[in-house]
């Protein structure tokens, strides 16, 4: 009876396993690379933690970095020297912070949204995400900000209302000023959203609207500047290769099950952030193809994908919980979405302990950190 009091205890609130499990798991995975950056043994090679330093203020800088790029290295910078630290090391530890906070972040989006069992999926799928291994300059903060942006856009959708509409407005300005590659998703989540509820038209063409002005005035004109210089010259060796980087392809299968009629229809709020994040994978690997974006081989390839690597996870999560509780019989149902889920989270898993061969110069030392015994 215990313990099953305790399991409809864990079930019925997001918060226990997140705080108590996910979370910490963050911190644990933190600590073994800065120890193994401490002790010289995390390739650097594969991680870049800090490369391109210092930039010019407030400026855009080429190909796709806006103003709130060099304002975020000029900070790293800037305080890594006033307090004598290694910018890699602070960049490392505020890449963790940042995942551990699209943890919380998702489980409070699905838990609001749905229930505390898509919250725990979710969450789950986001802090075992084999991105969260790089955490590259401002790639960690530029995918809290992107996750925040889009799913501020889930919830204009929901609710239709203008303290919605305002919240997203300001959520995507602040994402895009970070990061260019974010409007990837958001214009494909707000076309979907205009295109199929036309009790959200209104709102969502004033908010796109907003978006794109706001982003405009505080980019111009270093946006034309920077469009005028053309696609950047990327090394021989990386031509014509497209990657979705370190996203686990199982979470970007999932999206073709929102072109299924009738998830489609049961929660077209989930299918606009779904087609947003296809309309982002098409894009990116197209820019990759063309070498517009930089295209590299695994495992050196970069982070376009981990923008939207959070909301691939609250998107498979969403599909499971309709598929749940959707139609009879239930109980098959139940158990189907329940073993799809654990697979899910098994294979980010997997992917994750994969990645610790590449990010430390060899898997012992990541098991030696961690083994609690050692000297």
């Amino acid at each position: 009876m215990a313990l099953k009091r305790l399991r409809s205890f864990l079930l019925s609130t997001p918060w226990p396993v997140t705080f108590g499990l996910l979370v910490p798991l963050q911190l644990l995975l933190a600590w073994t690379q800065y120890k193994g950056l401490s002790m010289g043994v995390l390739s650097r090679g594969v991680m870049e933690l800090w490369v391109h330093g210092r930039q010019p203020t407030l400026a855009w800088v080429p190909f796709i970095h806006p103003p709130g790029y060099s304002l975020f290295m000029n900070v790293v910078d800037t305080t890594s020297a006033a307090l004598d630290v290694d910018p890699a090391a602070h960049v490392l530890v505020h890449g963790w912070l940042c995942h551990a906070a699209v943890v919380v972040l998702v489980a409070w989006a699905m838990n609001r949204w749905l229930d505390a069992r898509a919250a725990l999926v979710a969450a789950a799928l986001v802090a075992l995400s084999p991105n969260g291994l790089r955490p590259f300059e401002h790639y960690p903060l530029a995918t809290l900000l992107s996750t925040g942006a889009l799913l501020a856009c889930v919830e204009l959708a929901r609710r239709g209302d203008k303290r919605s509409m305002w919240i997203a407005i300001v959520a995507v300005w602040i994402a895009t000023d970070l990061h260019l590659s974010t409007w990837f998703a958001i214009g494909g989540t707000m076309a979907l959203v205009f295109a199929t509820m036309a009790e959200r038209r209104k709102v969502a063409f004033v908010a796109s609207a907003a978006m794109i002005g706001g982003f405009l005035l505080t980019t111009i004109p270093g946006l034309w500047r920077v469009l005028a210089m053309g696609a950047g010259d990327d090394p021989e060796r990386t031509v014509g290769t497209m990657t979705v980087e370190w996203t686990n392809p199982a979470l970007l299968a999932l999206l073709v099950v929102w072109f299924v009629p009738w998830l489609f229809k049961r929660a077209p709020e989930a299918a606009a952030l779904a087609c947003g994040i296809a309309a982002f994978s098409a894009v990116t690997l197209e820019l990759q193809r063309m070498q517009v974006a930089d295209g590299q081989p695994y495992p050196y390839s970069l982070h376009y994908f981990e923008l939207v690597d959070p909301a691939l996870a609250v998107c498979a999560a969403w599909a499971l919980h309709l598929v749940a509780t959707g139609g009879e019989p239930g109980r098959l149902r139940r158990w189907g979405a329940a073993l799809a889920a654990l697979g899910l989270i098994a294979s980010q898993g997997w992917f994750l302990l994969q990645g610790q061969g590449w990010v430390f110069l060899n898997k012992f030392w990541f098991w030696a950190i961690l083994w609690p015994f050692g000297g």
